[in-house]
């Protein structure tokens, strides 16, 4: 089955807030579109333009998308994210089955390579926890789960979607990878990606 990659993003001039003890709201919005930006290419280095997702209601991320042939499933107003990437895969598996990844924007470690291994992992549903394993950082459904699964991102978010496989008779797989554990939200992360990106690369022997 085809896969396709979702990439939900909130408006970037909203994103981020939790950085603001060390960024302004410009800054943030730059961030932002920088990390966008990351993902798309990212994901655009596994599937093509026609199979990648950007689930947004921001005119300023969908610009970026276009940019790069990719479209935009736009958000329904207030819905949150679950109800958002709930109604992008009905959209996505409403002519044919699909599995389908949810690739989020701020994991800025993430290459294709780590996301192709994932993806290769088998089974129903492949989660990607967080540093401290109660997030999901990437999720993905084969197509033997991708059309009813419900979306369980928020707090505690691992569990709930094992849960959700769980009460399905799915089977559910994590993918530990120090590359898409590490999300940047809370000012720690920004420095400690700071301190990684600014780290001279290790010498040839």
């Amino acid at each position: 089955m085809p896969l396709h990659i979702l990439i939900p993003c909130k408006a970037l001039v909203l994103g981020k807030s939790r950085l603001s003890p060390m960024l302004s709201a410009p800054e943030r919005a730059a961030l932002c579109a920088e990390l966008l930006c990351r993902t798309l290419d990212c994901a655009l280095a596994i599937v093509p333009a026609e199979r990648c997702h950007l689930v947004s209601a921001d005119a300023a991320a969908a610009d970026l998308a276009r940019a790069r042939r990719v479209g935009t499933i736009a958000e329904p107003p207030d819905a949150g994210l679950n109800p958002a990437l709930g109604q992008a895969r009905d959209t996505i598996c409403a002519d044919a089955a699909a599995a389908l990844l949810v690739l989020p924007i701020d994991l800025p470690l993430a290459s294709a390579r780590a996301v192709q291994a994932l993806v290769a992992t088998g089974g129903d549903v492949v989660a990607a926890p967080d540093r401290h394993g109660r997030g999901t950082n990437a999720l993905y459904l084969a197509a033997t789960a991708a059309s009813a699964f419900i979306f369980r991102f928020g707090g505690g978010s691992l569990a709930a979607h094992r849960a959700e496989a769980e009460a399905r008779g799915l089977s559910f797989r994590l993918f530990e990878d120090p590359a898409l554990a590490f999300d940047l939200d809370e000012p720690g992360d920004l420095r400690d990606w700071r301190a990684f990106t600014s780290a001279p690369a290790p010498r040839r022997p």
